[in-house]
């Protein structure tokens, strides 16, 4: 039997919080183009960051790229991917995903091992 800690616990490993996330068109429009801010590709997704006064993230995607439930499992991949790795993040920042074609081999595994690779390399401060 769980308790109702490990309840509340279980429940909210697998969810991202609603202040995580950019809802905003002009946040979003604000990090596309007036930012000095950080980028970095793999594959055909492309990461917009900035700093922020608190970890937020967004994804954006084409509606030419593949039908709804296509579009729907990119998002959820690369949901998942970010949120098993923001605990590599040491400053908080707002994360945009953009997704402008088709990707080739979008896994969860090479978007995880992507936004590690990315997080290490500018050690947490993007």
């Amino acid at each position: 039997m769980l308790t109702d800690v490990q309840k509340v616990e279980k429940q909210s490993r697998h969810k991202l919080s609603k202040n995580e996330i950019i809802r905003d068109k002009k946040r979003i429009s604000h990090l596309l183009n007036h930012s000095q801010n950080t980028r970095a590709t793999y594959d055909s997704v492309t990461l917009v960051a900035e700093p922020h006064d608190q970890i937020e993230m967004a994804i954006i995607l084409k509606k030419s790229i593949g039908n709804a439930c296509q579009r729907n499992h990119y998002k959820r991949i690369i949901r998942e991917a970010y949120r098993t790795t923001k605990s590599y993040i040491r400053k908080p920042y707002a994360l945009l995903f953009i997704l402008n074609s088709p990707p080739k081999q979008l896994t969860y595994k090479n978007m995880k091992t992507f936004l590690v690779e990315v997080f290490k390399t500018h050690d947490g401060n993007l």
